[in-house]
């Protein structure tokens, strides 16, 4: 696996805190827009997609608009889900889609940079014309990620739309913003070094801005509940295909000679366009006869459509199952689902080592949940049971991972504040690995499981290692006569340069193995957590879907069980794309709890420092002076009486140097060497992810 260099995150989020005035096509200056319609945007790309790259391919181009340009004809199904926002943002069959997406928020973007390769990428800032489209706005309620905040442009992003671009290895641009963190700042493309210009930006773009929300391209299934509320409503049993190709007549200016790249779209109206007909509703099919097609056709479709396959019901209302049977089933797959999760993001050590983390994980969750498991149940099947049955099919339960999923992570973070989960999970995870390398016996193994056996083994808390810090080193070394003790500037540098040597040895210590095995400990603890969460959530579906069908819900009980096993498909993308999204936030807290934790202890430092520094210093600067073996002599009392006066002075006056910058700097680097799990890696490996 490979690191996630999160500085890099802060780096490209704190642009956002940046406002100077930019006023030219050379220097171009986004005005205050509506949200949904911003002027400026920007795009990650991983390492392998250059400028250079990106200028010989004429920019960024939609997946579908490439296939289609080298000879590729689209189905009808194809040409539905390539148009379909809605698909799109969920990440649907991406191969087809006709959108280039890209976000108003430079660190999802520099996100994506990231996690999308092995090495930091660009993040590249766009001016918008009228080809992009508020995916939010179109979709509202519906929108998967809103928190991605995506704008997509319809069919692709010419070069010259390029304003300019950060290239995420440089260390200057990093090193500079590294302390501006503002999320909420408004976005300027700012005067920096790190920043690289287009010399190909094209002026004309300054007046130009996005369209805002499109409902009618949101293409949902056919059966969606959306299609009966507004905005929808109004486009019900339309073709989003149809509706994009009239967006493209109406919205976009072709240029002359490029009329070959959006022949696909310039077309009349009366020539081309086909009805968009539901034969359900058209009578083509009795409704026995669509819920049974609807059922056979379970095991022989496409992992799309098999998201869009509505489960078939009898006219029974409700299963058979008692809560004793709902609550055992949601548990028995939840575990099998930790079990997936742990050896799918890199802990095989505590699935093979640590079988009884589930059931003792689930004992702690729940002390600090605000409803019991069966009550969740209840409140899905009551929430998204209807849909399931009415409107969305399978891909119902897709979205329920994709609502839900931000709270239940919220739940590990109440449970760290009122529990001591985390280490309790830290520590599980070390006793794994060692024991999976021989060096821990199966009676050890549980140590973990006994109350204050983490405490008393001292594998979390970063105080009892930090202890090793606190003694003040000889500083006062070197001083041949007592009399210097009295210059003001031999005691102010004295005491800079014992501080900055004890600053060294606290950049030393971050730097530590032993550190770096406490913060991998802390990230883990908030990964497991995490995948833990992951798999409740899992399990309570799985029950939802039992609880909501019936004997009769199916035609037969092998369809039945592939329909059950459909649930683990619908769930499996959004879960893993979920997933991914809070580990990057993992190690986003990690970092944020180490600097806190860092910087105030390097605070105590400096107050332990000083009281030991000015306590030797007086004693060497008063205490009597041998001479020739006889007698002593002490300093004069109005040099004693001085120098007591300066050094209160100093003590109250000139506080140390808190060195803020440097101890961040050591933290950042020990966040760079956390891995990002392969599996994320995998996931956003090729272009389609973003």
């Amino acid at each position: 696996m490979k690191p996630l260099q999160l500085p890099l995150f802060t780096a490209v989020l704190s642009l956002l805190t940046q406002t100077q005035a930019i006023s030219s096509p050379d220097n171009p200056h986004p005005p205050e827009t509506p949200s949904d319609k911003p002027e400026f945007v920007w795009r990650g790309e991983k390492e392998k997609r250059s400028p250079e790259d990106v200028k010989r391919a004429g920019g960024f181009r939609a997946i579908g608009l490439n296939s289609m340009l080298r000879g590729g004809v689209p189905t009808e199904m194809e040409r539905e889900m390539g148009s379909s926002l809605y698909a799109h943002t969920a990440g649907f069959d991406l191969g087809a889609t006709l959108y280039v997406s890209t976000t108003t928020d430079p660190l999802v973007a520099a996100g994506f940079a990231h996690i999308r390769s092995d090495t930091p990428g660009y993040v590249y800032l766009i001016h918008t014309d009228s080809r992009f489209i508020d995916v939010e706005a179109s979709l509202k309620e519906s929108v998967l990620f809103p928190y991605d905040k995506e704008h997509v442009a319809v069919g692709l992003i010419s070069w010259d739309q390029v304003v300019g671009w950060f290239d995420l290895k440089d260390s200057e641009f990093m090193s500079f913003l590294i302390s501006l963190r503002n999320p909420d700042d408004h976005l300027a493309a700012p005067e920096m070094e790190g920043f690289h210009r287009n010399p190909d930006f094209n002026g004309k773009y300054l007046s130009e801005m996005g369209t805002g929300g499109q409902p009618q391209l949101a293409g949902f299934s056919r059966s969606a509940v959306y299609w009966e509320r507004e905005p929808w409503l109004s486009f019900r049993g339309q073709s989003a295909a149809d509706n994009l190709e009239a967006y493209v007549r109406k919205h976009i200016h072709v240029p002359v000679g490029d009329e070959g790249i959006w022949q696909w779209a310039l077309k009349t109206l009366e020539e081309d366009y086909i009805p968009f007909i539901d034969e359900a509703e058209a009578g083509g099919l009795s409704a026995a006869e669509e819920r049974a097609l609807s059922c056979c056709e379970i095991a022989r479709r496409s992992l799309v459509d098999k998201r869009d396959c509505v489960p078939c019901r009898s006219n029974q209302d409700g299963s058979n199952m008692d809560e004793n049977e709902i609550l055992s089933l949601a548990r028995e797959n939840s575990k099998d689902k930790f079990t997936i999760l742990l050896h799918q993001f890199g802990y095989e050590a505590v699935a093979t080592h640590q079988p009884q983390l589930h059931d003792q994980l689930t004992m702690l969750f729940e002390r600090v949940r605000q409803s019991p498991r069966l009550n969740r149940i209840k409140n899905f099947s009551a929430h998204y049971g209807g849909q399931v049955v009415k409107a969305g099919g399978l891909l119902v339960y897709g979205t329920a991972v994709a609502d839900s999923f931000t709270h239940e992570a919220g739940v590990l973070d109440r449970a760290a504040v009122v529990t001591s989960i985390l280490p309790f999970i830290g520590c599980t995870v070390r006793v794994a690995d060692d024991a999976s390398k021989g060096r821990v016996d199966v009676a050890s193994a549980s140590f973990c499981f006994v109350e204050d056996g983490l405490i008393l083994a001292g594998l979390w808390e970063f105080g009892l290692a930090w202890q090793t810090l606190l003694g003040v080193a000889e500083t006062l070394q070197g001083v041949e006569e007592q009399d210097r003790l009295y210059d003001p500037d031999v005691f102010r540098t004295k005491r800079l340069q014992g501080w900055e040597s004890k600053i060294r040895e606290v950049e030393a210590f971050i730097g530590s193995d032993e550190f770096m095995s406490n913060v991998t400990s802390r990230y883990d603890a908030h990964q497991i957590g995490l995948l833990f969460q992951a798999s409740q959530l899992a399990g309570d579906l799985h029950a939802v879907h039992h609880v909501i069908q019936t004997p009769r819900s199916y035609p037969s009980e092998k369809l039945a069980v592939r329909a059950h096993r459909m649930v683990r498909i619908a769930m499996d993308h959004d879960m893993e794309k979920q997933i991914c999204i809070e580990a990057a936030r993992n190690k986003i807290k990690v970092r944020e709890a180490l600097h806190t934790s860092m910087l105030n202890a390097t605070r105590k430092l400096a107050m332990d420092y000083d009281d030991d520094f000015f306590r030797r210093y007086w004693l060497q600067a008063t205490s009597p002076v041998p001479f020739i073996s006889l007698f002593s002599i002490s300093p004069p009392a109005t040099n004693v009486e001085e120098l007591r006066n300066e050094l209160d002075f100093q003590r109250r006056n000139v506080p140390l140097p808190s060195f803020e910058h440097r101890i961040v700097a050591a933290v950042d680097r020990v966040i760079e060497r956390l891995d990002t799990p392969a599996t994320c890696l995998c996931r956003q490996g090729n272009s389609s992810c973003f």
